[in-house]
């Protein structure tokens, strides 16, 4: 999201723009993220689905458009369901198609021609988007930093940033470990690490940090597990190649409370044979798969599970752009731009990002996905 926005503002003409990253470009939440480009049923909000119809064309082009590399590799998608979420699926997908997705309702016979070795008894049908994939988070970090430095904009690794400096009601800086940075302008970007930061200054933002698993398996045979990136509604994983395995995760489960600062970011020793259990259910084949362990990483939960996208209140100057709820990666193309248009016009062009305010939650209207 930083590199991004430093990306767009620069593009738009913004001569002073500096990115101040913790650690290196990549090193917190978003090199351990999935990646996975799709739109998705859980993408109910109709501005939801106008950003991700952006960003994936954006990563189908991605050299053309912003340039150098980010990974897109165009598996496709298939969201697999049993009755349970199947009303949800087939009211989420017809609100897709209507905005000019790429997608379609799939009986379980059609999901075994892409996926010859999925089970499907236990299914009713599955929604596929065909443009849909994975990236690489971190040659997209990197791509969009070094194209906002070509622009003008400068990227400071290695510093952190400890408190918002503000006069009266107005934003004047940051400090750092290194000193004070005047800035008319600040955005916080900084998935969990944001609640502690705008704290400094007395905002409370509603971001729960919590800590997420993920395990690769790597297949020993050709055939029988996973090419195209999945999430199975019914056991409640997603899957998708990563090198020459297969990571698995669960979708909805919530993670664990995490203390940003000290958060374990290896897999729990329970979490192997469970996701095990649920990956070989969906892909029999995947018995023989060969375990390479897992990692954890951490995600800035929402109460509605939608981003926060906004000028805050109180402080002439402050944005903030958090509360991703782990699937920030595939929006932050069109994050970036949005975020750069609100700072510099004041309002954004194509999508309405009013939905995205911070006082939804106090105004009780959080963002509701359609039942």
């Amino acid at each position: 999201m930083g590199s991004s926005t430093a990306y767009h503002l620069a593009k738009l003409g913004c001569k002073n723009v500096t990115l101040f990253e913790r650690g290196h470009l990549a090193w917190g939440a978003t090199g351990k993220s999935s990646a996975i480009v799709n739109v998705g049923v859980w993408n109910a909000s109709k501005p939801l689905i106008q950003m991700l119809l952006e960003s994936i064309e954006i990563f189908h082009e991605f050299n053309e458009r912003i340039g150098g590399k980010c990974g897109f590799t165009q598996t496709g998608w298939i969201g697999v369901t049993g009755e349970t979420h199947e009303n949800r699926i087939r009211k989420v997908s017809r609100l897709a198609n209507e905005m000019g997705v790429q997608s379609s309702i799939i009986s379980p016979s059609a999901v075994e021609q892409l996926e010859p070795g999925i089970f499907t008894d236990d299914l009713t049908g599955a929604v596929y988007e065909p443009r849909s994939g994975y990236a690489d988070p971190v040659d997209t970090t990197i791509s969009l930093a070094t194209n906002a430095e070509r622009l003008g904009a400068r990227i400071l690794t290695g510093v952190n940033v400890t408190q918002i400096v503000t006069h009266g009601d107005r934003v004047t800086g940051i400090k750092t470990e290194n000193g004070i940075v005047n800035a008319k302008k600040v955005v916080v970007a900084a998935n969990v690490w944001s609640p502690k930061l705008l704290h400094t200054i007395g905002i409370t933002v509603p971001i729960s940090p919590t800590r997420k698993q993920v395990c690769i398996f790597k297949p020993t045979g050709n055939t029988g597990y996973p090419r195209v990136v999945t999430d199975d509604f019914v056991n409640d994983l997603y899957m998708k190649p990563e090198g020459d395995g297969i990571l698995v995760g669960e979708i909805e489960t919530p993670g664990s409370p995490v203390d940003p600062e000290n958060f374990l970011e290896t897999v729990d020793y329970d979490t192997i044979p469970k996701l095990a259990s649920k990956l070989l259910h969906r892909f029999p084949a995947m018995s023989t798969a060969v375990s390479r362990g897992g990692y954890a990483g951490p995600y800035d939960v929402s109460p509605d599970g939608h981003p926060i996208l906004d000028q805050i209140l109180g402080y002439d100057g402050l944005y903030c752009a958090v509360g991703f709820s782990g699937h920030g990666f595939r929006f932050s193309p069109v994050t970036g731009r949005l975020m750069a248009e609100l700072i510099l016009d004041g309002k954004t062009k194509g999508v309405d990002i009013r939905e995205f305010r911070l006082s939804r939650f106090s105004e009780g209207k959080p963002i509701v996905p359609l039942a």
